[in-house]
This record gives C-alpha cells, sequence and structure tokens, in this order.
C-alpha cells in the first residue's frame, strides 16, 4: 500500500497534536474557533480544525468532491483509505495507545461511516472516515477526522 508509510506519519503528527487542541497545526483563521489545518492527511485535499481547546477541537479533512454519478469511485476511495487506515493503525507506532476498529455504519444516498477509538485516553480518541453527500446533493466526498469522543 503506497499511501500507509506516508499516511501513518502524517496521522499520527495531527493525533499528537490533539491534546493541545490541534494548536501546532492551524493555519489562517476562517470563523470564531475554526481555522484552516496547516497539514493535509493523504487522500484529502483540505483540512479544518474546529474548537479551540481539546476536548472539543476536531480536526477535519474533506477530499475532493466526486459526482453523485461517480458513487462507485468514492466507495472504492472509501474502502483503500479505511484498508491504510488499518495497517497504520495496527502499527506499533501507536503504543500505547490501541485503536480497536468499530464496526462499519452504511447510511441513505451512500453516506458510510466507519471509526477507531483509542479507549487508553480519557475522553477517548477517534478517527473516523466518512462519505457524505454535499449539502446540495451534487457531489460526495471522503472525510476523515481526527476527534474526542463526547
Amino acid at each position: 500500500m503506497a499511501r500507509e508509510p506516508q499516511l501513518c506519519t502524517v496521522l499520527a503528527n495531527v493525533v499528537a497534536s490533539e491534546p493541545a487542541g490541534f494548536a501546532p497545526l492551524r493555519g489562517r483563521p476562517l470563523a470564531a474557533a475554526q481555522w484552516h489545518g496547516r497539514t493535509t492527511l493523504p487522500g484529502t485535499e483540505r483540512c479544518t480544525i474546529e474548537g479551540a481547546a481539546w476536548p472539543v477541537a476536531r480536526y477535519s479533512c474533506a477530499g475532493a468532491p466526486l459526482a453523485v454519478e461517480e458513487g462507485d469511485g468514492v466507495q472504492g476511495t472509501f474502502e483503500a483509505l479505511a484498508a491504510d487506515l488499518d495497517q497504520c493503525l495496527d502499527s506499533p507506532i501507536w503504543y500505547p495507545r490501541t485503536w480497536e476498529r468499530g464496526s462499519a455504519f452504511e447510511f441513505a444516498m451512500g453516506e458510510r461511516l466507519q471509526a477507531w477509538t483509542d479507549r487508553s485516553t480519557s475522553p477517548p480518541s477517534q478517527v473516523v472516515l466518512k462519505v457524505q453527500q454535499d449539502p446540495d446533493g451534487s457531489a460526495y466526498r471522503v472525510k476523515l477526522d481526527v476527534q474526542s469522543v463526547p
């Protein structure tokens, strides 16, 4: 898997900044308690940080939009990124963290969600992979979030 080493390195850096509310990764402000993320996770094209402090801060990255007619393409992108995340989060670099893959959820309109949770932290940390339809219904995006579980 060509993306795995880069994905794992970048993801580890993002997760490491979570206790600081992702402050080291904040770029230009977008709104109150919202910034551009300076680090883009592989498989995505733009990232934002929402929330000023841990544990409410979330690092959210979105992939390129794929037209609704390309639904199979977005599902393939989701599956490939999920496989890369499985490989990365099962790596020894995370010790003493222990990432557990949860059940995948499929929603109406082709939306999907897969989460990996690390319960060694309090509150637990999560890496969440999603397929979401844009609000206007014209495209899908693969999204990857790093956040704490409320």
